[in-house]
């Protein structure tokens, strides 16, 4: 069975520009070596990793918040990312759909983003602690370094709790964090 990737950030990403290339990019890699790309199915990174996936010739697993439940200021559904999802699993809520994300996946790779990426690093981080999940927390990009360093020096944060995320600057970095954590195809 295919391992899952679940990656986490901004809804408003451009779908002109760097970040969004980058996603893209990745998760045509990721897609490629044998992996799943799951999301929250709606538009800016969520939807530059399906473009990707597919582009990469891989499944894509979207869970998206009913319309009929949708909270307020909540991102929404990007129909065309969604429309081209494999597997599709429609939540009732907010927290069921970011429990949904996170249970299915075996692996995070979290971009930047608001607060909503910072909620689905928070508990993916909590599980880490708490649960003792083994499932590899990436972080790529700078933005994320200087905000972990920045909670390192202000929080009572541990160094097991510093071991469970890693660093990435590239699809290489990612796929040799997986391939050592055991995530792999």
């Amino acid at each position: 069975m295919a391992k899952k990737i679940a990656i986490f950030g901004d809804a408003d990403e451009s779908e002109i520009g760097s970040t969004f290339d980058v996603v893209k990019e990745i998760a045509t890699e990721l897609a490629k070596s044998g992996y799943t790309i799951i999301n929250g199915g709606g538009p800016g990174i969520m939807k530059a990793a399906t473009l990707g996936a597919k582009e990469g010739g891989g499944k894509v697993e979207a869970i998206v918040v009913d319309p009929k439940y949708q909270p307020k200021n909540f991102e929404g559904m990007d129909k065309e990312s969604y429309d081209m999802a494999d597997d599709k699993y429609m939540a009732k809520s907010f927290e069921e759909r970011e429990n949904v994300l996170i249970d299915r996946a075996d692996a995070y790779v979290v971009f930047k983003g608001g607060t909503g990426t910072l909620f689905e690093l928070a508990s993916v981080w909590q599980n880490a602690k708490i649960l003792a999940s083994k499932k590899p927390i990436i972080i790529f990009g700078k933005d994320w370094q200087e905000i972990i360093e920045m909670i390192r020096l202000n929080l009572p944060i541990t160094s097991d709790e510093l071991k469970s995320i890693s660093f990435a600057d590239s699809i290489e970095e990612i796929k040799e964090i997986l391939f050592q954590a055991g995530v792999v195809n």
